[in-house]
């Protein structure tokens, strides 16, 4: 084996580095100051120092490979870290559209792949379809279309909120700003809606089929007080205490259940003719406690007026108690502050012209609508002492 030992070798002019063509072995450093083409093999076995080399075939390296002061390395194809990669200042970028930086801050205009740990994201995130729970591929929030979000559990939608803002469970076709259809355990009726825990709980169920229910729990009892409508007789109940109180049928009528019947009394602490408006709005029992001490024209009316209230046909009965004094009495009325149509028919045929000595009188007034702004009054005077 032959040895050349020197300290610079150059090109027959002088003026760049030599070319070497075949393999070519140095066993200590090899320092080009200039240009050096290598044609073949080039094996270095102390320190290469170049200030640029060129390589027209693979680089081989078995130990590090540093780069000291190089602003960019540049690939024209696939670079393979196979151990990672390590990035102690700056950031890889990879086109305009994706950077990572320290500390694993990832700037992306846009990413295809999956994403692990617990990211931190800053700007939008731009999804194609839907967000997959890791582990369970069947749990998801999905965008099926424009303006559209759905949740996902167990393969199968549960719910939804379309483009105008309405939301679904259990429909994908939601009709109503919330439109709820689902099963409830241990309901007559599998549509409604359940708030509270399971033992006492409130359900308002509605179903084409057979009505609707609205159930207000308590401890131990699901439908202590509930309230019902049932399609096939057209009736509403109401149930309190477990049982069925108030029946209203389909015509109109009223079925109370037992207990008793209470109405409102307006108690007015002066005379009847020093307040002479008799408003229903108060209730339509009137109960005056001061001792009248002259006639009156009662005046039967409301906020709205009784006009406006009665349709024609419609009639209410209104009652008026008075302290009785024998100069007192009401032999005409007014309603809606007219006396005009109004056509009063008195118990007996005859119009009052005193009151009761003492005690309690009480003018018990059935109204009757004949017609705009027309009534029929039947009036009944009875003095109780």
């Amino acid at each position: 084996m032959s040895q050349l030992n020197v300290n610079t070798i150059k090109n027959r002019t002088g003026t760049s580095g030599p070319v070497l063509t075949g393999l070519s072995t140095v066993s200590g450093s090899l320092v080009v100051s200039n240009d050096a083409t290598v044609s073949g093999a080039a094996t270095v076995t102390g320190a290469l120092t170049a200030a640029s080399g060129s390589f027209t075939g693979n680089v081989s390296v078995g130990g590090t490979l540093t780069y000291e002061d190089v602003t960019n390395v540049d690939s024209v194809g696939v670079v393979t870290a196979r151990l990672g990669v390590n990035v102690t200042g700056g950031e890889i970028a990879v086109g305009a559209a994706f950077s990572v930086g320290q500390a694993g801050v990832v700037t992306a205009t846009s990413f295809v792949g999956n994403i692990g740990g617990t990211p931190t994201f800053s700007g939008d995130i731009t999804i194609p379809d839907k967000i997959i729970h890791d582990g369970d591929t069947n749990t998801a929030i999905r965008f099926p279309t424009a303006d559209t979000f759905t949740v996902e559990t167990a393969g199968s939608e549960r719910v939804r909120v379309g483009a105008a803002g309405s939301v679904g469970i259990g429909t994908d076709d939601p009709e109503s700003a919330l439109h709820v259809v689902g099963s409830i355990p241990n309901a007559p009726t599998n549509f409604g809606v359940h708030i509270g825990a399971h033992s006492g709980y409130g359900i308002m169920q509605f179903s084409a089929a057979t009505g609707g229910i609205i159930d207000f729990g308590e401890s131990g009892v699901d439908s202590a007080g509930r309230i019902i409508y049932t399609h096939s007789d057209d009736t509403l109940k109401l149930q309190t205490a477990n049982s069925e109180k108030l029946s209203i049928t389909s015509t109109g009528g009223f079925h109370f259940t037992n207990a008793e019947l209470i109405e409102r009394v307006k108690i007015t602490a002066g005379k009847l003719s020093d307040n002479t408006n008799i408003d229903l709005d108060d209730g339509m029992v009137h109960y005056f406690t001061t001792t009248e001490t002259s006639a009156a024209v009662p005046n039967i009316t409301s906020s709205v007026g009784i006009n406006t209230s009665m349709a024609t046909g419609d009639t209410m009965s209104v009652t008026i108690v008075t302290t009785a004094a024998a100069a007192a009495f009401a032999g005409t009325f007014a309603i809606d502050h007219k006396q005009v149509g109004v056509t009063t028919f008195f118990s007996g045929g005859t119009a009052p012209t005193a009151g009761g000595a003492s005690g309690k009188d009480v003018t018990a007034l059935t109204i009757v609508k004949t017609g705009d702004a027309a009534f029929d009054v039947l009036a009944s005077v009875s003095n109780f002492a």
